[in-house]
Parts: structure tokens; C-alpha cells; sequence
């Protein structure tokens, strides 16, 4: 009787190598050691040989950890670890981004904008009698710690957008300086002011007109919010030439589609990225906008 079954593979005299089924390797070069035949030591199926030449068993190679196909490479777990573990950082990146990105800002940007109504301008033109201008120190609440810190924030960029008009020659008064011509830091347009104000401030300045400001509104957390009261009087004649009592809030669309449009319009000068959502959410670039946007109701030079 046959010991060993057809199905088996034989190991034939003088060949040098043994083929071997799909998922088997090729069993090695065997080398005659001893009389008998003794595979070279590698991983993979060994087949053990008697002197007859006759393939006693296959011993087959250790089930890979990681399935593969047929006549495709095997890949090491070390492949599969590198690629899992670049997996799992890239979904939680994609999870701390989406969980600290603030919501996207409305996308109306070319609709209507707001464009103030509250403003009053005696003339069309402002008169060539006016071309130096003082500036009087910010009034504002003091009680409120908002409006003290709007204040700090936006009297710098008042000062800026005044500048840009190019209609006057400014001269930015301290309240060191005016308490030092009138007695006190600061002065509102809305109260009772001494009869020889305006002729002191045109003397010891040489201004032909001064501009009161005052901030009404300022919130610097979205929706933000600016509220200025401005108003242009001339020296020593006290005629109002430009007054405007304005409230820019963020909660409005419209307002939204004006800031926008500004910031549109201030990156495409600067040949900047077009990134108009930041003006809502930037109080120093929303006071920019406040103010260019009032300050555009100045009678023409």
C-alpha cells in the first residue's frame, strides 16, 4: 500500500525545487546533507525528505496576521500601523477644527447696505473759511467699563478715518490741553458750554472749526455695535456745519452687508485675500467701518 497519497506533492530526483499549491511558497533548494535531503533553513512551508527522495509532510508557514490576495505583496503590520495611527490623527484634526471654527458669516454682501439717515449738513459744500479743524477728546460714559474701553479702542481709529477724508488740517487736542485753555478735559456738545468757548479753543489753537465726539454705543462682542454723535461747529461764529447721531448694529442685515462690502473692498486694495466675515468679528475693524461710512456724510471740500 502507498504511504503516501497522490495528492501529495513529490519531491523528484534532481529537480531543485518543489511547486506547491496557491498560498504556498516554492519550497527552497534542498542540499544533500548526510545521505538525505534537508531544506535550507528560511521561513515558510519546510518539506521534509527521506534518502529516497520521497516528500514525507509539508509543514505549512505561520497564517500571516493580516489576510492578502493571491500574487499581490504582502504588506508588514508595522505598513498598517503607520497608515492606522495617520487615520486617527487625521479625523481628530478634522474634529478640533470643525469643533473651534466659529459660524460662517452671513453670506448677503452685495444687498442692500445701510447708509446713515441721522445726519444734518448746512451746505451741499463746506465753506474755504474752514481748513483747520481741532479735534476734542472723546466723551463717553465713564461708569460703563464697555464704554471706557471702546473709547481707548476706537478714539485712534476716529482719528484715522478723519485723517483719510483729507478735507482739513486736523490738530488732535489732549484733555491736558484743554483743561489747560478751558478748565476741564473733556466737553460735550449737548451741554451748556461757556460763552467764550469757542473763541478760546480759535485763539489759542488757530482752528476755524472744532469737532465734538462722543461715543453712544460700543459692544465688542458679536453682534457688535458702534454708536458715534459727531458734529462739526465752526470757530468763533458757532454755526453747525455738520451733525450725525448714528448707531451701527451688527444685528441688522444690513449693516452685515455693508461691513462686508467694506472689508471686500479694503482687501482688494491691498491685494489681500477676499475674507469679508472678519469685520464681524473684529471691533477695531467694525469701528473702522462705523467710521469711514459716517464720516462719508461730510459736506464736499
Amino acid at each position: 500500500m502507498n504511504r503516501f497519497p497522490s495528492s501529495r506533492p513529490r519531491f523528484q530526483p534532481g529537480s531543485q525545487g518543489l511547486s506547491i499549491a496557491p498560498g504556498w511558497r516554492n519550497v527552497p533548494r534542498a542540499s544533500r546533507q548526510h545521505g538525505r535531503f534537508s531544506p535550507t533553513p528560511r521561513p515558510g512551508p519546510r518539506a521534509l525528505c527521506s534518502s529516497e527522495n520521497r516528500v514525507l509532510f509539508l509543514q505549512p508557514a505561520r497564517t500571516p496576521s493580516i489576510p492578502f490576495a493571491p500574487g499581490r505583496p504582502r504588506r508588514s503590520v508595522e505598513y498598517w500601523v503607520h497608515w492606522g495611527l495617520a487615520a486617527v490623527a487625521a479625523v481628530s484634526l478634522a474634529w478640533a477644527l470643525a469643533g473651534c471654527s466659529s459660524p460662517p458669516p452671513p453670506k448677503a454682501a452685495d444687498g442692500a447696505y445701510y447708509w446713515p439717515a441721522n445726519f444734518h449738513r448746512r451746505a451741499p459744500r463746506l465753506p474755504d473759511s474752514i481748513r483747520r479743524v481741532a479735534v476734542l477728546p472723546t466723551v463717553f460714559d465713564t461708569a460703563s467699563p464697555d464704554a471706557t474701553a471702546g473709547a481707548a479702542a476706537l478714539e485712534p481709529v476716529l482719528n484715522t478715518e478723519l485723517a483719510k477724508t483729507r478735507k482739513f488740517e486736523l490738530l488732535f487736542v489732549s484733555g491736558k490741553m484743554l483743561r489747560e485753555i478751558t478748565g476741564r478735559p473733556v466737553w460735550s456738545a449737548e451741554e451748556p458750554l461757556p460763552k467764550d468757548f469757542l473763541e478760546k479753543l480759535h485763539a489759542s489753537l488757530g482752528c476755524d472749526a472744532v469737532v465734538f465726539r462722543r461715543l453712544t454705543v460700543y459692544r465688542a462682542y458679536p453682534p457688535m455695535a458702534v454708536g458715534w454723535s459727531l458734529k462739526l461747529v465752526e470757530t468763533p461764529a458757532a454755526t453747525i456745519w455738520w451733525a450725525a447721531d448714528e448707531v451701527f448694529d451688527a444685528d441688522q442685515p444690513a449693516v452685515v452687508n455693508g461691513a462686508r462690502r467694506y472689508q471686500k473692498q479694503v482687501d482688494f486694495a491691498s491685494g489681500a485675500a477676499d475674507d469679508s466675515g472678519r469685520v464681524l468679528n473684529s471691533p477695531r475693524t467694525f469701528g473702522h467701518y462705523a467710521a469711514s461710512v459716517l464720516l462719508g456724510t461730510l459736506p464736499e471740500r
